[in-house]
């Protein structure tokens, strides 16, 4: 078997090494991977397991070093061919897809088969040439030379299903995204909705090709008078584009790839040479002019871009990967260490790094540089906190000292301070400095450092101040680890004993330790960050505790007053107030830090919030806050129909003809010139997510569909920030005439008028007898609903009686008088709702509970059962009566009974469109195994599922929608119970 092994070594650097860790740099290079020649493609396992395949078989290998794993030789698992042009993985099975023999799987076992032993019997499997292999849910879809085929799991057999609209055979990409089956033929894509089966056609989007970004958005490659590129919005049913479309003059195919920064990858079909399109800049940087340079002919197939946004490019013997890792200003490289501290200025932004000292980063240069002043008290092995005093003024916070650095006239005179400083605040008069074991009082006029008396009631507890809470000039709020909060008067220096017993004997949400705290903006609520949770208190008296399965806190921040930010150890959580909805967010979802600091958090003026962690700053940006003090204005500059430019209406209202076919809007705002980086967003009607326009401030709609629309835009600002309030642009576009609903019903009215008048008259009769006919088939439904509802099994009355004598001869009188009064209770439900249609659902819950409450005296405590109800106000709601106990009757007796270990029943109800949903669930035998035990083919059993089917039929009959099935249910293929479900139309009382 062929090899070539591949030496590592950069081919193309686009930008010198130069401070590197914050340059924004396109590193084009080889890697030392041993793989077979002839490689096609590359597939990725949880993100961690790269796995090559091609003409010659398949290698895996540890993506973090690229040490080969394991070979899979198509001898080995009597593989038919060696050509593999597909991977994939599922939950169940290793799809091996080949050149001439088809489709193959591995099981977890790794036993091999191919697919046609998995299809149905009657079904045959006969594709070659197997491009794509995709899973969604219990869905397969297999892309080969006979086009797209669907399969669906039952069980454990795949059967061939079709999307009627679906022009499978000529399909030549796929890709799925949130039930929806992106398919591109030659000359067009269709969009199906698995659930719905419902395809949408787009023509004249010839030799498309599908790729996502990092939002996970749908983008389409293809020909239209030259190359474009644009997504689709699930919500508005239609693709967008960015006004910048640097290949529409080109006429071939491309494959592009979605980097970082709003930049693509891209290189033509041919794979010749290699471009990155900056979308802000509206440029496109050549990385490799050609690929004959490395000795290679063509990039073979589409890219692959890895968990790690590696990008992968294959060539007929080599393979290449593009790192691209640009800086970007909301977070700091991995490489500058742990973060204590940080202020954040408007051009750069000082920052304690543990065991290296004061750094400064300035934005504008991206240059990291050590700060060191010979005025200063700094040292490098620790410096615990910054404290931003307004003013350009910021208070450094050291061992043994504390001193002001002035941004304009450097340090001033250190205070010295014994132990380690963890907060401080200011008036005109003094500062408060709280440490590791007391907090102290310095005068600014003669710097006399003075120890403020706290009481204590644990002297071996020491009493460290690590927050230190302004509420206005004079008076402050000490967060003591051991003694809660303590209202302080600066100017006077009295401590208030009363707010110490309070807390220490009187709170019953105990502290253990205030690692960090802050105020809200009225003043009204304080956050603290403590060992043992995030806790609110109101300055009334009031506290909260925010319930959270994290319990360690680092750091607390108020983004406003009805939200505020909190870092745990390993997440940032956003908790709004007064409801406590709780957001998390870790290194998954972006965040650079995996481990958070204490007292390790800024707000700046605009109220961004930052956070200190192990590998650098997180900036946290919420969409929810419009930033202070930097609202922008946004003006519509030009709007333009197919490029000609149009008068724009004061009101902000335009109207758009028929024949457009591209319609863009350009906008501006007056502070523009004012200095700082603004990027220009744009969404339709409130849907979708916000997309970022071009360098030229341009928002490009492709083929508007008629009617009316709303067009929204605004400013963000480097760190993604919203700088201006919501522009709006309303749009109506002009139906032609063909497609005018209105139009064409008053011409066919027309045409109708005569005919109908002359058959007014037999149609009056015809619709007379139809009213009596359904008036009584209505009343016999109504009859037969009566009838079936005035069912109750005699056996249950006979043995829950029996159950209660055995009660009172027992002389569990007490117990028996319970069960009585719940047998009483079920008897007056069945004769008083025997007749009604309809009953309040709260009314049935409580017969059901009665019901099995009497069962599980009968049986012993045999089973347990639960009843979960999401429905709100079922007080509120009606329902059929009586469908819910034969269900369960059925459970108890067919599945639990027979069950020898823990049997439990499981009653949910929730509502789903428009439906009451009730789901009665047992993790009892099943009924094929009750089948053959003889005890699910009784003539009772069947007579009550037959009259649950038919009252079912009859409410229909009625225009009252319900619905009822019944399934079996099965872990690791055994049977594991059963599932009835009933569904009713939600009908208020």
């Amino acid at each position: 078997m062929r090899k070539t092994l591949i030496h590592i070594g950069f081919c193309f650097i686009l930008v010198l090494k130069l401070n590197a860790q914050f340059l924004q740099t396109v590193n084009f290079s080889k890697e030392e991977v041993e793989i077979y020649s002839g490689i096609v493609g590359m597939y990725e396992e949880k993100s961690r397991f790269l796995w090559f395949y091609g003409f010659d078989g398949i290698s895996r290998y540890d993506g973090s070093n690229f040490e080969k794993i394991e070979d899979i030789y198509p001898e080995a698992i009597n593989l038919p061919s060696k050509n593999c042009l597909s991977l994939h993985r599922s939950e169940d099975y290793f799809w091996i897809g080949t050149s001439y023999q088809g489709l193959y799987t591995i099981d977890q076992k790794g036993s091999f088969s191919s697919f046609q032993e998995l299809l149905n019997s009657n079904q045959k499997f006969e594709a070659k040439s197997i491009k794509k292999i995709l899973t969604y849910k219990n869905y397969l879809f297999v892309l080969s030379e006979y086009g797209l085929e669907i399969f669906k799991r039952d069980q454990a057999k795949y059967r061939k299903v079709e999307l009627a609209s679906l022009n499978s055979k000529s399909i030549n990409d796929i890709t799925i995204q949130d039930e929806l089956i992106y398919a591109a033929t030659p000359t067009s894509v269709q969009i199906a909705n698995l659930e719905t089966k419902h395809v949408e056609t787009f023509e004249n989007y010839n030799e498309a090709r599908f790729f996502k970004d990092s939002e996970r958005k749908v983008w389409v490659a293809y020909l239209q008078n030259g190359n474009h590129i644009s997504y689709y919005e699930p919500k508005l049913k239609q693709f967008i584009g960015p006004s910048y479309q640097p290949y529409k003059n080109y006429k071939s195919s491309r494959h592009y790839v979605w980097l970082e920064n709003n930049r693509l990858l891209s290189f033509p079909v041919n794979g010749l040479f290699i471009e990155i399109v900056d979308f802000e800049k509206e440029e496109i940087q050549h990385i490799l002019e050609s690929l004959y340079e490395l000795g290679e002919e063509r990039f073979l197939r589409q890219p692959f871009q890895d968990s790690k946004q590696r990008t992968w490019l294959f060539s007929k013997n080599l393979h290449y990967i593009i790192n691209d890792s640009p800086f970007t200003p909301t977070y700091l490289s991995k490489n500058i260490g742990s973060v204590n501290d940080m202020v954040v200025m408007a051009d750069k932004i000082l920052m304690s790094i543990t065991n290296k000292g004061l750094y400064v980063y300035h934005k504008k240069t991206n240059k990291l540089e050590h700060f060191t002043d010979n005025n200063s008290k700094l040292a490098d092995d620790f410096i615990s906190s910054l404290v931003d005093f307004g003013k350009g003024r910021i208070g450094v916070c050291m061992f043994n000292y504390f001193q002001v650095y002035n941004t304009e006239t450097g340090f001033e005179e250190a205070v010295e301070f014994p132990g380690i400083i963890r907060s401080a605040v200011e008036n005109d008069n003094y500062y408060c400095l709280g440490g590791y074991k007391n907090a102290f009082k310095v005068n600014k006029a003669n710097g006399v450092v003075k120890k403020i008396e706290i009481p204590t009631f644990n002297p071996n507890a020491g009493n460290a101040i690590n927050a230190i809470l302004q509420k206005d000039e004079s008076n402050l709020i000490l967060g003591s680890a051991n003694l809660g909060l303590i209202n302080y008067n600066l100017n006077e220096d009295e401590v208030d004993v009363a707010s110490i017993l309070v807390s220490v004997l009187h709170d019953s949400l105990k502290i253990t330790k205030i690692n960090h705290a802050d105020i809200s903006p009225n003043k009204k609520l304080i956050a603290l960050a403590m060992d043992n949770g995030l806790i609110i208190k109101h300055l009334n008296g009031k506290k909260e505790k925010v319930n959270t399965k994290d319990h360690f806190f680092t750091n607390v921040v108020f983004a406003s007053d009805s939200v505020l930010f909190a870092s745990a150890r390993d997440k940032i959580l956003r908790v709004s107030l007064p409801s406590f909805e709780i957001k998390s967010f870790n290194y998954k979802q972006g965040l650079i830090n995996k481990n958070y600091n204490l007292r390790s958090s800024y707000k700046d003026e605009h109220g961004r919030i930052f956070f200190g962690g192990e590998n650098g700053i997180d900036q946290i940006i919420d969409e929810g806050l419009e930033l202070q003090n930097t609202i922008n204005e946004i003006l519509i500059d030009q709007v333009y129909f197919n490029g000609v430019p149009q008068f724009i209406d004061p009101d902000q209202k335009i109207k758009i003809p028929n024949d457009v076919k591209i319609l863009e809007v350009k906008v501006t705002t007056p502070q523009a010139s004012s200095g700082g980086r603004n990027t220009f967003q744009a969404r339709i009607d409130q849907e979708g997510a916000w997309l970022n326009l071009s360098g030229k401030n341009r928002f490009v709609l492709y083929n508007p569909k008629p009617g009316k629309m709303n067009l929204e835009f605004r400013s963000v600002d480097e760190y993604g920030s919203v700088t201006s309030k919501v522009k709006e642009l309303e749009a109506t576009i002009k139906q032609k005439w063909y497609e005018n609903f209105a139009l064409l019903t008053g011409l066919a009215f027309l045409c109708l008028a005569g005919i109908t008048l002359g058959l007014f008259k037999y149609q009056k009769v015809k619709n007379s007898r139809i009213q009596e006919k359904l008036i009584l088939q209505e009343e016999l439904a109504r009859l037969e609903l009566t009838a079936l509802n005035s069912q109750m099994n005699p056996h249950f009355i006979f043995n829950a009686l029996s159950s209660i004598k055995q009660l009172i001869t027992s002389n569990e009188t007490k117990t028996a008088e319970i069960y009585l009064s719940k047998y009483s209770k079920l008897l007056r439900h069945v004769i008083q709702y025997s007749t009604h249609q309809k009953i309040k659902l709260s009314e049935e819950l409580d017969f059901i509970r009665n019901y099995l409450d009497l069962e599980l005296l009968r049986f012993s405590d045999a089973f347990e059962y639960q009843i979960n109800n999401k429905v709100e106000n079922p007080e509120n709601i009606l329902i059929p009566p009586f469908f819910i106990q034969p269900q369960l009757e059925n459970a108890i007796k067919h599945g639990l009974l027979n069950k020898k270990e823990h049997s439990l029943i499981v009653i949910e109800l929730m509502e789903e469109n428009g439906m009451v949903k009730i789901i009665i669930e047992d993790n009892g035998i099943g009924r094929e195994a009750a089948s053959k035990m003889k005890i699910y083919k009784n003539t009772n059993t069947k007579k009550g599922i037959f009259l649950t089917e038919e009252r079912i039929k009859n409410l229909n009959k009625l225009n009252f929608k319900s619905s009822f099935f019944m399934e079996d249910l099965y872990k690791n293929n055994m049977a594991n119970g059963t599932r009835a479900v009933l569904m009713f139309e939600k009908n208020k009382a």
